[in-house]
C-alpha cells in the first residue's frame, strides 16, 4: 500500500490498496490514524488538506475476484473515536473519497520489467 500526491487544482492525494479478497475493510479509526500520520509528517497538514481531493485506487491481480462497487467504510467503536468523530469520518469517505479498481495481470508485470531495461 501507498499513496502520491497529484499537483492538481485542488490537490489531489491518491492512495494504493493492493488487495486479493473481493472486499477490503476500512475501518473510521484507520482512516483517522492515517491522517494524524500524514499531519504528523507534513508541515501545515490542515491547509494543505483543506480542499484536497482524495482518490483511493484497489489493485488487484485479475485471477482474484474483484470488489464489486464502493467498498464500505466500517464505523468500528474504540476507546479513542467518539461517535461523533466515527460520523463525521465515515461521511467524509462516504462523500469525499473517490473508489478505483485496477485489474492486473502477469502479461502487465512482465511488460513493467521490459519498460526498466
Amino acid at each position: 500500500d501507498g499513496f502520491f500526491f497529484v499537483d492538481t487544482n485542488p490537490k489531489t492525494l491518491v492512495g494504493l490498496r493492493m488487495s486479493t479478497a473481493s472486499k477490503h475493510r476500512t475501518t473510521t479509526s484507520t482512516v483517522r490514524r492515517f491522517t494524524e500520520c500524514l499531519a504528523a509528517y507534513f508541515e501545515g497538514w490542515e491547509e494543505l488538506s483543506r480542499d484536497m481531493s482524495w482518490d483511493i485506487i484497489y489493485v488487484q491481480h485479475e485471477i482474484y475476484r474483484p470488489m464489486e462497487g464502493r467498498q464500505k467504510f466500517e464505523v468500528v467503536n474504540s476507546d479513542n473515536l467518539g461517535d461523533d468523530e466515527n460520523r463525521e469520518i465515515a461521511a467524509f469517505c462516504r462523500e469525499k473519497v473517490r473508489q478505483y479498481l485496477a485489474a492486473l495481470s502477469s502479461a502487465d508485470a512482465r511488460r513493467g520489467e521490459a519498460l526498466r531495461r
